[in-house]
C-alpha cells in the first residue's frame, strides 16, 4: 500500500544547486585540459604527422585540437549548467544546452529504467584519450507527458556526489508525488509503477 499522497511543494531541487567539491574539481580538471592538456595533444598529433608532410602535420594538429577543445567545451557547459528541479508538478532538466520540461501531473508514460553511465574522455599529454568514470549502472526517470512527445529523462542520482549517489528520500517521494498528483481511475499503469519504484528506492536507499 503506497503512502499518502501529499501535494508537491512549489520548488524542490533535484539536484544541489552549490558548488560541491566534485564539482569544483570536475570544472578544474576541465579548464587545466582546455588550457594544457588540449594544445599539448594538438602538437604531439602535428609532431606525428610531420613525419609525413608538413601540411599533414598542420591539418592534423589543428583538428585534433578543435575537435578536442570542442569536447571539453561542451563537458564545462555540462558541469556549470547541469540541473533538475521540480516546479510544482512539473520537472525541468537542464543540460549543456536544453532545458526540458515534463508536467507530471499530466504523464501518460512513465517508466524506471537502469542505464550504464558514458565515460568522459580526457586527454593525455603524449596523445590519445583516457576514460574517467563510467561503467556504473545508475537508475533514470523517464517520463513524457503526452503522445509522441520526447520523453524526458532525469538521472536518479546526485552529480559529482561520488560514485553515483541516490537523490535523498525527500526528493524521490516529491517526485512520486508529482507523479501521482493528476492520476485518477483508470489507473495509468507505467505510472503507477514508476511512482511505486520511487517509494522502494526511497524506503532502501542502499540498493540504489
Amino acid at each position: 500500500m503506497q503512502p499518502a499522497f501529499r501535494p508537491p511543494p512549489e520548488r524542490v531541487d533535484l539536484y544541489s544547486r552549490s558548488w560541491s567539491a566534485g564539482r569544483v574539481f570536475h570544472l578544474c580538471m576541465v579548464v587545466v585540459c582546455m588550457i594544457i592538456l588540449v594544445p599539448v595533444l594538438g602538437v604531439a598529433v602535428f609532431g606525428m604527422l610531420s613525419f609525413v608532410s608538413p601540411a599533414a602535420g598542420v591539418t592534423g594538429g589543428i583538428l585534433v585540437w578543435l575537435l578536442a577543445e570542442v569536447a571539453m567545451l561542451f563537458t564545462l557547459l555540462r558541469v556549470v549548467r547541469s540541473a533538475a528541479w521540480l516546479e510544482g508538478g512539473v520537472l525541468v532538466v537542464r543540460t549543456a544546452f536544453a532545458t526540458r520540461r515534463c508536467d507530471l501531473a499530466s504523464a501518460t508514460d512513465a517508466a524506471l529504467e537502469s542505464v550504464l553511465s558514458s565515460p568522459t574522455l580526457m586527454p593525455m599529454p603524449g596523445g590519445g584519450m583516457v576514460a574517467a568514470g563510467g561503467g556504473q549502472r545508475i537508475p533514470v526517470l523517464s517520463v513524457s507527458d503526452g503522445p509522441g512527445r520526447k520523453p524526458v529523462r532525469l538521472r536518479l542520482v546526485e552529480p559529482y556526489r561520488g560514485r553515483g549517489k541516490q537523490l535523498p528520500a525527500p526528493k524521490l517521494i516529491a517526485l512520486a508525488d508529482a507523479l501521482r498528483s493528476g492520476q485518477r481511475a483508470p489507473w495509468n499503469e507505467p505510472v503507477q509503477h514508476a511512482v511505486a519504484g520511487l517509494h522502494a528506492m526511497a524506503a532502501n536507499p542502499a540498493a540504489g
